[in-house]
């Protein structure tokens, strides 16, 4: 069975959809830089990691629900320049790598 990856998987859209995803008999994988109760395996990444392609692979995800977004803008622009795009380019990159099909 493949894999749905939720990125801000810990945040209230991303934990209710794994939850309901799992319970509906998906797979499902979420990365979040901070950790939950989950339904579902929850492991704590960032999305501009380097490893992010071979996670993908190993779990063999065929799609990604990208929700991981700096919540309260403002207060650093830098780093919220990095991780809203920077990681989206690097979530991307990483999904091309492990031929994921699908992202949303």
């Amino acid at each position: 069975m493949k894999t749905i990856l939720i990125t801000g998987a810990a945040g209230y859209l991303g934990a209710q959809l794994g939850n309901r995803l799992s319970a509906s008999g998906y797979a499902v994988l979420g990365i979040d830089k901070h950790l939950i109760d989950t339904d579902f395996p929850l492991l704590q990444m960032d999305i501009r990691s380097s490893a992010l392609a071979d996670l993908m692979r190993e779990h063999e995800v065929d799609r990604i629900v990208h929700l991981a977004s700096i919540v309260n803008p403002g207060q650093n622009e830098v780093l919220e320049y990095d991780i809203d795009v920077n990681g989206t380019e690097n979530i991307l990159r990483a999904a091309l790598a492990a031929h994921v099909t699908h992202i949303t």
